[in-house]
């Protein structure tokens, strides 16, 4: 298969994607380097106007090279291999066929690091402790304020409030 290069959707000018998964900076010319994130997903960092976005591989490569008609809100790896973006690999699913397909392959999730195991995490389980007690002992107590305090952005605040990260830091 040979690579095929197209802009990146909102950061026309500023770099391409490839049907390999690739990423280049245009101004330099150079691939840009990904990382895996806690899900063994391959992500990538753009930046436009001093302002950086993460964003999934994979996600990239379908919006720039597969049609989705049917407006599907997720991107499923057919092999179930995470790090092969390959368009021919990839296709456009909702969500209940994408957890079927997971169901059909046996899950097979990675060892992925959970807390200040993993790459990104940006708070360590002592911050965590500390932030769950922040609002038990003050429920009216702000996220914005704890964001702040702890350097945080308020989505991470929420989702470890909210049970969604951090599930194994109990109070």
């Amino acid at each position: 298969m040979e690579k095929i290069w197209k802009d990146i959707v909102g950061y026309e000018g500023l770099y391409q994607i490839n049907n390999f998964g690739e990423i280049m900076s245009i101004k330099s010319g150079l691939l840009r380097k990904q990382q895996l994130n806690c899900k063994g997903y391959p992500v990538i960092k753009l930046n436009k106007n001093n302002v950086t976005t993460g964003y999934i591989v994979h996600r990239l490569v379908a919006q720039a090279f597969i049609n989705n008609p049917d407006n599907k809100e997720e991107v499923n790896h057919k092999d179930s291999v995470r790090h092969n973006n390959r368009v021919n690999n990839l296709e456009w699913v909702t969500r209940s066929e994408n957890l079927k397909h997971s169901y059909r392959e046996g899950n097979k999730l990675p060892n992925t690091p959970i807390g200040e195991k993993c790459p990104w995490a940006k708070l360590t389980e002592k911050d965590v402790k500390l932030i769950k007690q922040m609002k038990f002992v003050d429920p009216e107590l702000k996220p914005k304020i704890i964001a702040d305090y702890f350097k945080t952005n308020i989505g991470n605040i929420y989702s470890i409030l909210g049970g969604y990260n951090w599930k194994h830091i109990k109070i």
